[in-house]
């Protein structure tokens, strides 16, 4: 039973890693980031940068 618990919590844990990260400039210059594409404005949604997750390093 403890290692199925263990999966599962990993499997938690684990989902919102894989999150997207979007970036956005309004008129004023400012840059924004969120995480939900909704929580842009409607004006910056076509002007947005996904940002992809950098590469982890593998251990030496």
């Amino acid at each position: 039973m403890k290692p199925l618990l263990l999966a599962a919590i990993v499997l938690a844990l684990a989902a919102p890693a894989d999150a997207a990260l979007y970036r956005w400039v309004d008129k004023s210059g400012v840059t924004y980031y969120t995480s939900e594409r909704e929580a842009i404005p409607e004006p910056y949604r076509a002007s947005a940068q996904k940002l992809d997750a950098p590469t982890p390093r593998t251990p030496e």
